[in-house]
């Protein structure tokens, strides 16, 4: 049976965030399903136009499915008719931005709540250094570990990794802030103080041990 060593490798560091995701939904009544499609018709082009004069373009807008159905209360129909969306963009994570959305989106009252998270645009790249160093710290220890048995450093005939994160995409992320707000908020945007996002990694390594010539 093949000699081997085995190490885990474990590595966490946080990156600055340079995207904000801005996720919005667009709910109300009415009192039948033309009228729903119009008033949502309505909210989404006041949505659209606000957006616009803050740098974010209508085709940058990603739309959520419209949903209009019936309102029913004590197992009767009512008469009226529900409907909403969402819909997600995202802005560079700067304070002029952030400002700018914030108040663009307040001002559209309570036709609209909404919610932004902190992120990373390239997520793949960070998640690829934290590997890289992961894999480069593992590869040292086992390096350690082989000397002490008189043996060296063999080539690498298994590995797996568990990546952990948290990032503004749906694979395996945690919230690193958000905030939700309506019309009843104050006109002023909450102080813009973006909290790191966290990426880590673990790496299980494992190596063949060669017997040390000479």
């Amino acid at each position: 049976m093949e000699a081997t060593v085995k190490v885990i490798s474990s590595i966490s560091d946080n990156f600055e965030p340079d995207i904000i995701s801005v996720t919005v939904w667009i709910e109300g009544e009415a009192d039948s399903k033309a009228e729903a499609a119009r008033a949502y018709n309505k909210s989404l082009s006041s949505l659209l136009s606000a957006l616009e004069k803050t740098g974010v373009k209508s085709e940058d807008v990603k739309n959520g499915s419209l949903d209009i159905r019936p309102i029913w209360r004590k197992q009767k129909k009512t008469g009226r008719y529900s409907y909403g969306s969402d819909l997600s963009f995202e802005v560079p994570c700067v304070e002029e931005r952030f400002d700018a959305v914030w108040a663009a989106l307040i001002g559209l009252g309570d036709s609209v709540t909404f919610d932004f998270d902190y992120g990373l645009k390239d997520y793949e790249g960070a998640r690829e250094k934290i590997i890289r160093r992961a894999v480069d710290a593992g590869r040292k220890r086992a390096a350690v570990l082989a000397d002490a048995t008189g043996c060296d450093l063999g080539p690498i005939v298994h590995v797996e990794n568990d990546l952990r994160g948290i990032a503004c995409c749906d694979s395996g992320y945690a919230v690193a802030e958000s905030m939700t707000a309506s019309s009843s908020a104050k006109d002023e945007s909450p102080v813009f103080n973006p909290r790191p996002v966290n990426v880590s990694c673990e790496v299980t390594l494992e190596y063949a041990l060669v017997a040390r010539q000479g």
